[in-house]
């Protein structure tokens, strides 16, 4: 589905706002805190039930009011329509209404109108730890499939509960544990191994349409157990937890390596290799999230193209060209920038695809 309209009532800058978008590219212009990115955070809002720029959805709040309100209209080439509200109170935390019916989960949202964000926030994904890494697959997983939500939820609550028993259950106790996490966690290995198995196939095939020189790589830098040896390493590891206080082998441990021409792209890559390689990451999740689900992502660029020169700028111009090439695919796309002779310039605005603009003002 793509979005039609959006409304934003007390989120950050916007008191009362509302926007139009084309099926096609729609961009959003303006100086810096004009608010063009909160329009993205509010539709990343609406189609996952969270914020991309905190974790803290009460952080969106404006300064002036107790409470937030988005509203966005959604529909697809059949003209099914789909109506998405979130609200978030200082005093009642978030609500969610899908079509007018309050669901009790944002788990009920999430892949229903799927999105991916390219924004400088997300440059982490790269430069930071593997938990950030595990946190984008787990999102991006959860949203091709729902028995890995599942997965995941199930094993984050036992793997919390038996945290929580290390510290006054024996030894003898902490066996009935092992044989529940065990099971959970071999299953979200198994899962979670296959998916990162299709995704590093997709992102090799969008790199070598970027740039066919570029030698890039997703790597599973941990062997994933069966259940009976995962069952095993807990049991040999059980005095260290019990010491620690916390399990200290599983799933929630897992370690992915990204590699840029065999180097890590943590400690041993230039800022501009790491921006590139996190441009191709996302093509990559555009590409996966179409293939899996068949239902064409809307995608956001946060004020790309400002720090990229002509020749990669139409690189990723022409990358997008190509996966939207390919039906069903048609995906809508949705840029801020503070420049939009700059995007004219480099070929984002071609005469030939139809657009919408707006311009924002402080």
């Amino acid at each position: 589905m793509s979005i039609q309209t959006i409304k934003l009532n007390s989120v950050r800058v916007h008191e009362n706002s509302e926007f139009g978008f084309s099926p096609n590219l729609t961009v959003l212009f303006g100086k810096n805190g004009s608010g063009k990115t909160t329009v993205l955070e509010a539709i990343n809002l609406i189609s996952i039930g969270k914020s991309f720029k905190t974790h803290r959805q009460k952080e969106m709040i404006n300064n002036e009011s107790d409470d937030l309100v988005v509203i966005g209209s959604f529909s697809d080439k059949t003209k099914k329509k789909d109506k998405i509200a979130v609200s978030v109170s200082n005093r009642e935390g978030q609500k969610i209404k899908i079509n007018g019916k309050r669901v009790n989960n944002r788990k009920d949202i999430i892949g229903r109108n799927p999105v991916v964000v390219l924004s400088p926030e997300e440059q982490k994904i790269t430069t930071g730890s593997p938990l950030i890494r595990r946190q984008f697959f787990d999102r991006v997983f959860c949203t091709v499939s729902y028995e890995y939500i599942i997965s995941l939820q199930k094993y984050n609550k036992i793997l919390k509960q038996r945290n929580a028993s290390l510290f006054f259950q024996s030894k003898k106790q902490q066996k009935a544990w092992i044989s529940v996490l065990s099971d959970a966690g071999a299953k979200l290995w198994n899962l979670r191994k296959e998916q990162i198995k299709k995704f590093s196939s997709v992102f090799y095939n969008v790199s070598e349409i970027f740039d066919k020189e570029i030698k890039v790589n997703i790597k599973y830098l941990d062997s994933v157990p069966t259940e009976k040896k995962y069952e095993e390493n807990l049991l040999k590891n059980l005095k260290k937890d019990i010491e620690k206080k916390r399990t200290t082998l599983g799933p929630h441990r897992d370690r992915i390596g990204f590699s840029w021409f065999g180097n890590n792209t943590r400690t041993h890559c230039s800022q501009g290799e790491n921006k590139i390689y996190l441009v191709l990451l996302k093509l990559a999740e555009l590409q996966f999230l179409m293939n899996e689900t068949k239902n064409p992502p809307i995608f956001m660029m946060d004020d790309l193209f400002a720090t990229l020169d002509f020749e990669k700028s139409k690189r990723i111009i022409d990358v997008l060209g190509e996966l939207n090439k390919k039906p069903p695919n048609n995906f809508q796309t949705i840029i801020t920038t503070t420049d939009i002779i700059n995007l004219e310039k480099n070929g984002v605005l071609a005469k030939n695809i139809k657009h919408k603009t707006h311009h924002l003002f402080k």
